[in-house]
């Protein structure tokens, strides 16, 4: 009897591991799949305005959408501190939460966004501070 769970345990933690890492590949520099949408700035009232805005657009199934939103803290840095997966990750944290990439057009290649004026850096961090919050 305890050899049968021990087995089925194996079983669900390779599956567990297996579609992890079928997610993190999707999530690489390599392949990511995007796009941005500017918003054109519109008036509310005549005392407001919404200013225009870009997001970003992730081309990736409902189903890797979905694992991807139940990601840890800790599971999005490690992405954010691997050279093979750290622009990616940036790319899907800007769509998750809808954040308005308004400088896109300076840091739109990982090279860019790495040596470019710190963009990385200033990204990383901005994360760091918004999953204290969420």
């Amino acid at each position: 009897m305890h050899t049968k769970s021990l087995i089925i345990l194996l079983f669900l933690y390779f599956i567990c591991i297996d579609s992890f890492s079928q997610i993190d590949s999707i999530i690489n520099n390599r392949n990511i799949s995007y796009g941005q949408i500017i918003t054109r700035t519109r008036r509310l009232d005549s005392n407001r305005i919404e200013p225009s805005k870009t997001f970003i657009v992730l081309n990736i199934s409902p189903s890797v959408r979905e694992a991807i939103n139940k990601f840890t803290y800790e599971h999005w840095m490690k992405l954010l501190c691997d050279t093979t997966t750290d622009f990616a990750a940036n790319i899907c944290l800007y769509n998750m939460f809808r954040k308005d990439a308004f400088s896109f057009d300076l840091w739109e290649t990982r090279e860019k966004w790495v040596e470019g004026g710190g963009f990385k850096n200033y990204d990383i961090n901005y994360w760091k501070i918004i999953s204290c919050i969420y």
